[in-house]
C-alpha cells in the first residue's frame, strides 16, 4: 500500500524561518544557525531511520558538515541593509526547499531508503543542478515518511552561488502553508514513481489517492499538515528559549547594547536587566558579571565621575578610525591649478561659501565641512566637484542613503552611490579608486562607524582625496557613530552658518537659533507669530493640522516624530483630499492593497512613498512620487525625481501613503511648506526639531497638544531634555579597565598604532611607485614595438 503524498514548502529569509533549525529537526540533532541560535531535537534520534547528505561533485571539505551547509546557505540570503548598515534578509529571499514525503509502510528499511535516493537522483538530480540535499526518514507511530531539504542556491567555489532557477517552480499559498502548485504535480510524479519502483521488483502497488480527510500519517495530509505545525511550534518554543538565553549572556547583552551608541548607562543597563527576566541574587549576579566583565571600560567625565561604560571592541574601533584619518592627514595632494583656480572663481558664491571651497580644494588629503541646514552645502560641494573634474579628477559622491544619493545625481555628480554599495564594490576590486579620485561624502555625520572606517581605509589605501560634508546637530546615525564630530575637532573643519534656505529674515534667523542649539529662541520666534499652533489634544492637533492643508495652494509635508504618527497622518490628509474631490464631484476609483504599512487604499492621483529598495523595479528607499494609474495587479507612479515605474502592487508591498514622514526622511532635503505635529515628547528631542523646523523655503507651521506641552517653556524643556547617547567613548576617558592591556595608556596605544599606520602607508606608497614605474616601462616597450607607418584599408 502506498500513498501520493507530498508537500512541498519553501524556507523563506527571515519570518521566523530557519533553515538551520529544519535540519535540525531533520537530522533528529544540534545545530547552531548563524547568527548563534541553537536548536536541539537529539531527543528525537529513536524515531530516526536513516539520514545522509547529497552534495555536488566538486563541493568543498567542510560541505560535509550540515550545519554549516545551512549557516552559509542563510548567509548567502543576507544582505547590507544600505540605510541602516544593518544586516538583514534579503527580500522575498529563499533559502531552502522543504519536501515531505509519505514512504509504504509494508516496505523494509533498506527498500525505503534505497527507493528515495532513487526518486532524488531521477526527479531532483542534485548534480545537474548543483544543489546540496539533505534526507532523512523518519518513523514515527509506524507512519515512515522522509524530509529532504535543497538548497535553492548552487554550490560553488567557496559557497553558495547562484540560484537554481530549475528547482525553483512556483507556489500557490494557501492559508499558513505553502502547498506545490497543480502545475508541478509532485504528488503524481511520486506515484508514478512508486508504481514503476515496484513492478520492477515485481510487486503490484495500491497508490491511494491523495484526501483531505484525517487518517494514518503517511497516507494523508491533513493529519500530516497537523505533525508540521507541531514541529514549528517545537522549533518555535527551541527559538524563545535561546532568545531567552540570550537575554542572559553578559557577551550577547553588551553586543546588543553597544549595537547603536558606543556608550551605555546605568539606564541602559536596567532596561536590559529588565529584559532578562531574572530577579533578586540571579539579577545581581547578571549585573556583577556585565560590569565586572573583562572587555567593559568605565568612563569617566572630568576625570572623576563615571557616566557609564563602553566595551575595548568600541575603544579598539574608535581609535583605528582616529589613527586612519591621522595617516591620511599626514599626506598631501596637488594644489588646484590653473583650470581648477579658473572654475572655482566663476562659481557664484558667498563669501564664507567660497572659502569653505579653497579649504577642500587646498591640496590637503582629507577635509571637512560643517555645513549647518540651510546654508547651501550642497551648493558649495557643487563648485568644488567642478573645480577638481577641470584638473581631471574623477568625483564620486557618496551618501548614507538613496534620498541623499538621488539629490546628488540630480545636482550633476556623474558618478554617486550609497555608502555601502560603494565601499562593497572597492573590496572587490581596489583599483576603482587612485590618487586621481576626490570621494565627497554628503551627510557625513549619519555615518556609523563601521562604515567610516571602511571609507578611511579604502582612501588611505588608494591615496583618494576625502571630503566630508555633514552636521553633526541634526540626526546620526542609526547604529553605533558618534565619530564625525570627533574628527572635526582633530583636523578642524570650514563651517557654512549663514543660512540661505528660508525666504523670510525671522525664519532663517531660526534656523541658526535651531543650529547653534537655542531651541527656545528659535520656537520663541515661530509662536510670537502665531506660527505654533497650541491644541487641545494630539487628535485636535492632527486634525487641524491636516486641515491646513487646504489653505495652501502649493505643495506641503507634513511631519511627525513616529511612524505610528506619520500613518494617522497619512490617512487623514488622504480622506481630506478625497473629501475635497468628492464635494467637486470628481469620482474616485480606489483599489485596496496589503502592504507593510496594513491594508491601503490607493487611487490615481494620491501620494505614495517606498519603503524599500528594489533595482529592478527603480525605487529606492524614501522615494515619494504621485500614482498615475492604478489596477488590480499594476501600479503607475511618476517619482519625484520625474521617472516613471510601473510593478505590481502585490507582488512588491514596500510602499505606503507619502503624504507624511518622520524627521529622518527630511533631513537633506529642502521643500517649499511643511508643518509638523508634536506627537511624542521623548522621541522630539534637539535634533528632530532642528531637522524637521529647517526643511522648509516659505513656511513652517508646529502644532502642538497641550497635553503633552501645555506651554513653550514645558516644550522647549522636553525638547532640550538630555539624551543619553553621548557620541564617541573617546569624548571621555577612561578609568582603570577590568583586565590590563599590555600596560599601555590609551594615548599610548594610540600613539603606536599611528607609528605602526604611517609605516604601512610609506610601505603601500612605495609599492605604488613600483607598479607605476613597472607601467610606465611596459607602455615604452609597447611603443617601441608598435609598427609606424600608414594603415592599410581593406
Amino acid at each position: 500500500m502506498a500513498s501520493r503524498f507530498v508537500r512541498v514548502e519553501i524556507v523563506k529569509a527571515g519570518a521566523g524561518s530557519s533553515a538551520t533549525g529544519l535540519s535540525a529537526y531533520i537530522a533528529r540533532d544540534a545545530r547552531l544557525d548563524q547568527s548563534g541560535t541553537p536548536f536541539n531535537f537529539a531527543h528525537k534520534a529513536d524515531e530516526l531511520e536513516a539520514r545522509g547528505m547529497i552534495l555536488p561533485v566538486h563541493a568543498p571539505e567542510w560541505a560535509a558538515d550540515a550545519a554549516q551547509i545551512w549557516r552559509v546557505a542563510e548567509r548567502a540570503e543576507q544582505t547590507i541593509d544600505r540605510q541602516t548598515g544593518e544586516l538583514r534578509w534579503k527580500k522575498n529571499g529563499q533559502i531552502a526547499k522543504h519536501m515531505t514525503i509519505a514512504l509504504p509502510r509494508e516496505a523494509s528499511p533498506e527498500q525505503r531508503k534505497a527507493m528515495l535516493l532513487e526518486f532524488v537522483a531521477r526527479e531532483i538530480d542534485p548534480q545537474k543542478h548543483g544543489v546540496v540535499v539533505e534526507w532523512a526518514i523518519h518513523r514515527e507511530e509506524n507512519n515512515p515518511h522522509a524530509h529532504l531539504l535543497i538548497s535553492t542556491r548552487t554550490l560553488e567555489g567557496g559557497g553558495f552561488g547562484k540560484k537554481a532557477r530549475a528547482m525553483n517552480p512556483d507556489f500557490a499559498s494557501k492559508g499558513a502553508n505553502h502547498f506545490i502548485s497543480e502545475a508541478e504535480n509532485w504528488d503524481t510524479r511520486w506515484a508514478e514513481f512508486q508504481r514503476e519502483h515496484f513492478e520492477r521488483l515485481g510487486i503490484t502497488a495500491d497508490i491511494r489517492e491523495r484526501r483531505t480527510v484525517p487518517e494514518e500519517h503517511y497516507t494523508r495530509g491533513q493529519l500530516l499538515n497537523e505533525q508540521v505545525i507541531a514541529d514549528r511550534a517545537e522549533i518555535a518554543r527551541a527559538n524563545a528559549t535561546a532568545e531567552q538565553a540570550k537575554l542572559r549572556d553578559p557577551d550577547e547583552i553588551l553586543l546588543r547594547l553597544t549595537a547603536q551608541k558606543a556608550i551605555f548607562t546605568a539606564r541602559d543597563l536596567r532596561q536590559a536587566l529588565n529584559k532578562s527576566g531574572l530577579e533578586g541574587e540571579q539579577r545581581a549576579s547578571l549585573e556583577a558579571r556585565i560590569i565586572g566583565h573583562a572587555d567593559v571600560v568605565p568612563l569617566l567625565a572630568d576625570g572623576r565621575d563615571e557616566i557609564g561604560w563602553t566595551t575595548r571592541e568600541v575603544r579598539d574601533e574608535e581609535l583605528a578610525i582616529i589613527g586612519a584619518a591621522e595617516r591620511i592627514s599626514e599626506s598631501s595632494g596637488r594644489p588646484l591649478g590653473r583650470a581648477g583656480r579658473a572654475e572655482l572663481a566663476r562659481a557664484e558664491l558667498t563669501a564664507e561659501q567660497r572659502a569653505a571651497a579653497e579649504h577642500v580644494t587646498d591640496g590637503r588629503q582629507i577635509s571637512i565641512v560643517i555645513g549647518r541646514a540651510g546654508t547651501g552645502k550642497s551648493h558649495t560641494l557643487n563648485a568644488a566637484r567642478h573645480a577638481f573634474e577641470a584638473e581631471g579628477y574623477r568625483v564620486i559622491g557618496l551618501a548614507p542613503t538613496n534620498a541623499v544619493v538621488a539629490d546628488l545625481r540630480k545636482d550633476g555628480y556623474g558618478h554617486a552611490a550609497t555608502l555601502h554599495r560603494e565601499l562593497g564594490q572597492l573590496e572587490r576590486d581596489p583599483s576603482r579608486w587612485d590618487r586621481k579620485t576626490v570621494v565627497m561624502v554628503d551627510e557625513a555625520g549619519m555615518m556609523d562607524n563601521a562604515i567610516m572606517a571602511k571609507l578611511l581605509k579604502g582612501a588611505e589605501q588608494s591615496g583618494a582625496r576625502l571630503i566630508l560634508a555633514g552636521d553633526d546637530r541634526q540626526f546620526a546615525s542609526v547604529a553605533r557613530g558618534g565619530m564625525f564630530t570627533e574628527l572635526v575637532n582633530r583636523h578642524g573643519a570650514a563651517e557654512l552658518k549663514t543660512v540661505l534656505r528660508q525666504r523670510q529674515q525671522y525664519q532663517a534667523k531660526a534656523s541658526e537659533d535651531f543650529a547653534r542649539g537655542d531651541i527656545h529662541t528659535a520656537l520663541e520666534a515661530y509662536d510670537r507669530r502665531g506660527q505654533i499652533v497650541w491644541c487641545d489634544s494630539l487628535a485636535d492637533a492632527r486634525q487641524r493640522a491636516v486641515a491646513a492643508q487646504a489653505s495652501i495652494d502649493r505643495p506641503s509635508f507634513l511631519y511627525a516624530s513616529t511612524n505610528k504618527e506619520v500613518e494617522e497622518l497619512n490617512r487623514a490628509e488622504q480622506q481630506r483630499r478625497r473629501a475635497d474631490l468628492s464635494v467637486k464631484g470628481n469620482p474616485i476609483q480606489a483599489h485596496e492593497f496589503k502592504t507593510v504599512r496594513g491594508d491601503v487604499s490607493i487611487a490615481a492621483g494620491e501620494r505614495v512613498q517606498f519603503y524599500e529598495t528594489d533595482r529592478q523595479l527603480g525605487v529606492t528607499t524614501s522615494e515619494f512620487g504621485t500614482v498615475k494609474a492604478v489596477a488590480p495587479r499594476r501600479m503607475e507612479i511618476m517619482k519625484d525625481d520625474g521617472a516613471i515605474v510601473a510593478f505590481d502592487p502585490v507582488k512588491y508591498d514596500k510602499w505606503g501613503l507619502g503624504y507624511s514622514g518622520t524627521g529622518y526622511k527630511g533631513q537633506g532635503k529642502t521643500q517649499p511648506t511643511t508643518a509638523a505635529v508634536y506627537d511624542n515628547s521623548y522621541a522630539w528631542d534637539a535634533r528632530a526639531a532642528y531637522v524637521i523646523g529647517t526643511r522648509h523655503r516659505e513656511d513652517y507651521r508646529l502644532f502642538v497638544p497641550r497635553e503633552l506641552a501645555p506651554n513653550l517653556t514645558i516644550l522647549t524643556g522636553q525638547i532640550m531634555r538630555q539624551r543619553e547617547d553621548k557620541g564617541a567613548s573617546l569624548r571621555f576617558e577612561a578609568a582603570q579597565s577590568n583586565r590590563a592591556r599590555s600596560g599601555l595608556t590609551t594615548d599610548q596605544k594610540l600613539r603606536a598604532s599611528l607609528a605602526k599606520g604611517r609605516e604601512t602607508l610609506i610601505a603601500a606608497q612605495a609599492e605604488q611607485a613600483r607598479q607605476a614605474e613597472e607601467i610606465r616601462k611596459a607602455q615604452e616597450l609597447r611603443n617601441t614595438l608598435r609598427p609606424r607607418g600608414p594603415r592599410l584599408g581593406r
